[in-house]
């Protein structure tokens, strides 16, 4: 976060149990701090820091499946606040802060949704057939998930 805090939210325990609780880690003093839990136990999620301070959570897996749901954390309060849902649930993506304050959210697999997998592989097929090269961008955003989205895609057949 904005004051080097580092903000640590939810994951999988040794009993594949799923957690909603969140965790503040200051580097300066090797000291983890309780704070407010998500309203949703997710795993495998964003977090991305907004240009106001909060934290957007998206996505991930959870004790029902891949959710679509998002939540905001406010430092000030620390509490999570529940937001808007995602068009398409999905584990394994990123959310990039755009200059204008929007997060984009791409990539991924949606264990309900083998589309998603299938078409988001299609999509950057294309993209590096087309280009040729990788713009920066590109690579960033995409190519990991493209290793990820073929290691699902092998995996099922």
């Amino acid at each position: 976060m904005d004051n080097g805090i580092v903000l640590i939210t939810g994951g999988f325990g040794s009993s594949s149990s799923i957690f909603a609780s969140a965790e503040l880690y200051s580097p300066t003093t090797g000291i983890f701090t309780v704070t407010g839990s998500m309203n949703i136990a997710r795993g495998q999620h964003t977090a991305t820091l907004l240009h106001n301070g909060m934290v957007l959570i998206a996505g991930g897996f959870g004790s029902s499946g891949d959710v679509a749901s998002a939540e905001l954390y406010d430092p000030a309060s620390a509490t999570f606040t529940t937001t808007g849902t995602l068009n398409t649930s999905r584990v394994f993506d990123t959310a990039t802060l755009l200059n204008n304050g929007m997060v984009l959210i791409v990539g991924g697999v949606s264990p309900s949704n083998a589309s998603l997998v299938s078409g988001a592989k299609r999509k950057i097929s294309r993209q590096i057939r087309r280009s040729r090269t990788f713009p920066h961008h590109f690579f960033h955003f995409s190519l990991d998930k493209y290793v990820c989205i073929m290691a699902h895609i092998i995996h099922e057949t």
